[in-house]
C-alpha cells in the first residue's frame, strides 16, 4: 500500500537546515510628486519640509515611547535604545514618541532571525553599526549630489545661497535609488536620508549659517598598539569590537555622527563645540573603566570642510587629527579660539543640578601657556578642555530639597502614609530613615495635633515616634519646638557629595589590590558584610532597602568573570539600577585549594539620573585603613560611570570619624546635615504630643 502523501509543512515552521519564513516589512508608496500643501512648502518652514520629506520617503511618524514600544513588542527598552544607537540615531528625550509601525516590522524580522539562531544580539548590534554608518554616509552624499545637481541645472551658486529647494526634483532622484535597497536597509536608508535632508533644508533657510563649517573630532586609544602584541587574534577582535561599540553608542547618543573607524581611532562630527567636548569626555570615561581598552586621548576643531561621499575632508579634519595627536592620555585639546565667553553658562548657576546622564554644567577651557607647533599647519594656541560639574557644596535650600528627595527615592520598598505635607515611613526593621517622618512640607494641621497623630500611629506599630530634621523642615522652628518638648536628638548625619570622576580616580589610586566581586543582586559574600553591619535586623533591612525578592541564593563561583556587561535585573518599574560589590581576601600562601576567601569589605550603589548613591559600606574590623573601602568604591564608581552618572552622594553619621576621614580623602565633601528627634515616653492618660 502506498504511503499517504506527507502533509505540507506549516508556513513559517523551522525545517531542517532552513530558516523560518521572514515576515515582510510594509513598504509605503514612495516617490509621489508633492501636491497641495506639499507644493507650497518652502524653507520658510524648515520643520514642515523635513516632515514632508520623511513622509514622502515612507517613514511613518513616531507613535510610541521606548517604554510603550517595549511593552508592545516584549523587547526590553534598554535593548531597543541600544539598537537605535547602533544604527546611528540619538537617544530621544524621556517620554518622547520615537517608535513607529516601521520599527514593529523590523523588530519582528530580527526576532525571527534571532529565535532561529541565525544571529545573536551582539552580532546584530555589530551589523547595525556597519549598516547605520554606511547608510548615513550614503544619505549625506546623496543629498549633497542632489543639491549640487540643482545648483548646476538652475545656475545657482553654492548650496549656502539656496533660498528654496526643488522638492519634486529631489524626491524624484530619491525614488530612483530606493528600489536598489533591501527592505530593512531601505528603512534605515530613508531615515538617514530624511535626517540629512532636514539638515540641508535648515542650512538653506538660514542666511547666517556657513554650510561649509563643521566640528570634527578624533579620539584614539593610547598605547593600544603595544596592548595588541599581548593579545591573541580572538581577544584582539573582541577588543576592537568593544571599541567600535563604545564609539558608535557614545557618538550617536550625544547627537554626533561617526564618520569612520580607523583601527584604534574614531573620527566623528558633532553639531557643536560643546557636543564635541561631551563626546570626547564620555569616550574617555568609558574607555577608562573598560578592562578591554586603554586610556583614550582626543581633540577637535571647527572650520571649513566638505562632505565627500559621507567622509569629512578639509582643514578642520586635518587640524582636529593633528591636535588629537598632541593630547596627553586622558585629556582633550582644541584650538583656544573656540573657547566660549568667560561668563559661566546659565545652567551652571547655583541651584541647577544636572538631571540627565551625560549632561554637564559646562567645560573649563585652560589655554596652554605656550603656543604649540601643529605639524603641517603652524604654531597656534591650544586649550585643554575639561568637564565642569557643579557639586553642591555647601548645598543651597533648593539643592538640599533635591538631595533629600533623592535619598528618599533610593529605597522604593518602604510603606508610607501621608500626614498633610509630612510623610510617615513605616517599614519596621532597624533603619531610622525607614521608620521616621519626613518633614519637608507643612503637616497642614496644628503642630501639636500632628505630633499627637504620628505618636499614636507609630506606637500602634510598636515603633518609636521619630522625625527627620533637615534645614528645610516645616513648620519653621520645628527642631527648637521638639527640643523644648523633650524630643531627643540623635544620629546627626552628614550628606556628602562629590564629582564621580574625581572620586573614581582617587579611589583607584588608594585601593588595595584584592579580588573584587560585583553583581546586580546581593550574593553570599556580600551578605557577610551586610549582615554584620545590620545585625539582628539584617533580613528585614535587606528587604526594605533592596527588595524582599533579592535574598534568593545564587551560585557565587565565577561571578568575578561577570563583572562587566551584565544584563539589567528586572526589578519592576520602581526599582533603580543597583550594584553590590565585595572585596575579598587575597589568596593566602598555603590556603587549601577551592577555599572560599573571607569578605573584607562591601558596598552597594544605586543610580538615579546623574547621581550614584553609595550605601551599606562596611569594612571588616581589624582590616580598616588598608584601601579595602577604596577598592569597593572604585568598583561602584566605575559601574556608575558606565551608567552615565556624574555625581555621587552618601550619608555618614557624625560619630563615624574614620568613615568621614576616608570619604573626604576619596573626594567627598559635606553638602548639609540632618538629624532625628525621637519622642520621650508617653506621660499622662492622654499623652503629650
Amino acid at each position: 500500500m502506498a504511503s499517504p502523501p506527507a502533509a505540507p509543512p506549516t508556513p513559517g515552521a523551522l525545517l531542517p537546515g532552513a530558516l523560518p519564513e521572514i515576515p515582510s516589512v510594509p513598504m509605503p508608496d514612495v516617490g509621489r510628486p508633492p501636491s497641495g500643501r506639499a507644493a507650497d512648502v518652502t524653507t520658510d518652514d524648515p520643520e514642515a519640509v523635513a516632515q514632508l520629506v520623511a513622509s514622502v520617503l515612507g517613514v511613518h511618524p513616531p507613535r510610541w515611547t521606548a517604554d510603550q514600544f517595549a511593552a508592545r513588542t516584549g523587547v526590553d527598552a534598554t535593548v531597543l535604545l541600544r539598537m537605535r544607537r547602533s544604527l546611528g540615531f540619538a537617544d530621544p528625550p524621556a517620554g518622547e514618541p520615537v517608535f513607529s509601525e516601521d520599527d514593529e516590522a523590523i523588530v519582528g524580522v530580527i526576532n525571527t532571525a534571532m529565535d532561529a539562531g541565525a544571529i545573536d544580539l551582539d552580532r546584530q548590534l555589530a551589523l547595525n553599526r556597519v549598516l547605520g554608518s554606511s547608510m548615513s554616509r550614503v544619505a549625506s552624499a546623496a543629498i549633497a549630489a542632489f543639491v549640487e545637481a540643482l545648483d548646476a541645472e538652475d545656475g545657482m551658486g553654492t548650496a549656502s545661497e539656496l533660498d528654496d529647494l526643488d522638492l519634486s526634483q529631489i524626491i524624484q532622484a530619491m525614488r530612483l535609488t530606493l528600489p536598489m535597497l533591501d527592505r530593512t536597509i531601505g528603512l534605515v536608508w530613508r531615515r538617514h536620508l530624511a535626517s540629512a535632508a532636514r539638515r540641508a533644508v535648515l542650512a538653506a533657510g538660514a542666511d547666517d549659517i556657513d554650510t561649509g563649517t563643521v566640528v570634527v573630532g578624533f579620539a584614539d586609544l593610547v598605547d593600544f598598539t603595544e596592548r595588541t602584541e599581548q593579545l591573541d587574534e580572538t581577544d584582539l577582535a573582541a577588543a576592537m569590537a568593544r571599541f567600535d561599540d563604545v564609539a558608535f553608542d557614545t557618538v550617536s547618543a550625544l547627537g554626533g555622527r561617526v564618520v569612520k573607524m580607523i583601527g584604534d581611532e574614531v573620527m566623528f562630527c558633532a553639531p557643536g563645540v560643546e557636543s564635541a567636548a561631551a563626546i570626547c569626555w564620555r569616550l574617555i570615561d568609558l574607555c577608562e573603566v573598560d578592562e578591554a581598552l586603554t586610556t583614550l586621548r582626543a581633540g577637535f576643531a571647527c572650520g571649513s570642510a566638505i562632505d565627500q561621499d559621507g567622509d569629512i575632508i578639509g582643514p578642520a579634519a586635518n587640524l582636529a587629527h593633528r591636535i588629537s595627536s598632541l593630547a596627553q592620555p586622558g585629556t582633550v585639546l582644541a584650538p583656544a579660539d573656540l573657547a566660549p565667553p568667560e561668563e559661566p553658562p546659565a545652567d551652571a548657576a547655583r541651584g541647577g543640578l544636572v538631571h540627565q546622564p551625560g549632561d554637564t554644567t559646562g567645560y573649563r577651557w585652560s589655554t596652554m601657556r605656550f603656543p604649540r607647533d601643529v605639524r603641517g599647519i603652524g604654531t597656534m594656541k591650544l586649550a585643554s578642555v575639561q568637564p565642569q560639574v557643579h557639586v553642591p557644596v555647601p548645598a543651597t535650600p533648593e539643592e538640599i530639597e533635591q538631595l533629600t528627595r533623592l535619598g528618599n527615592r533610593a529605597f522604593s520598598n518602604v510603606p508610607t502614609e501621608g500626614l498633610g505635607g509630612w510623610t510617615m515611613r513605616l517599614a519596621g526593621g532597624g533603619r531610622r530613615r525607614a521608620n521616621s517622618v519626613s518633614t519637608l512640607d507643612h503637616p497642614g494641621i496644628g503642630l501639636d495635633d500632628a505630633l499627637r497623630s504620628l505618636r499614636s500611629r507609630y506606637e500602634s506599630l510598636g515603633l518609636p515616634p521619630r522625625v527627620v530634621i533637615t534645614p528645610l523642615s516645616q513648620p519653621d522652628g520645628l527642631d527648637a519646638t521638639l527640643q523644648a518638648k523633650g524630643w531627643r536628638s540623635e544620629a546627626v548625619t552628614l550628606v556628602m557629595v562629590g564629582d564621580l570622576r574625581e572620586i573614581r580616580h582617587l579611589s583607584e589610586r588608594r585601593s588595595a589590590r584584592v579580588p573584587l566581586m560585583s553583581y546586580h543582586r546581593p550574593f553570599p559574600s556580600w551578605r557577610v558584610g551586610f549582615d554584620d553591619l545590620a545585625g539582628e535586623t539584617a533580613d528585614a533591612d535587606l528587604a526594605i532597602m533592596y527588595g524582599a525578592g533579592e535574598t534568593n541564593p545564587i551560585i557565587e563561583s565565577g561571578l568575578g568573570s561577570l563583572r562587566r556587561g551584565l544584563p539589567p535585573l528586572d526589578l519592576g518599574t520602581t526599582a533603580r539600577p543597583r550594584l553590590f560589590a565585595a572585596a575579598l581576601e587575597a589568596e593566602a600562601a598555603g590556603a587549601p585549594s577551592g577555599a572560599t576567601p573571607d569578605t573584607e569589605a562591601v558596598g552597594a550603589g544605586i543610580v538615579d539620573g546623574p547621581w550614584l548613591g553609595v550605601f551599606s559600606m562596611w569594612t571588616r574590623a581589624g582590616r580598616r585603613r588598608r584601601g579595602l573601602a577604596a577598592a569597593v568604591l572604585a568598583e561602584l564608581a566605575a559601574w556608575g560611570t558606565r551608567e552615565g552618572c556624574r555625581l555621587a552622594y552618601l550619608q555618614v553619621e557624625e560619630t563615624n570619624r574614620t568613615g568621614r576621614s576616608v570619604y573626604t580623602k576619596l573626594g567627598f565633601a559635606e553638602a548639609y546635615r540632618y538629624h532625628y528627634r525621637t519622642a520621650p515616653p508617653t506621660e499622662g492618660p492622654t499623652g503629650a504630643p
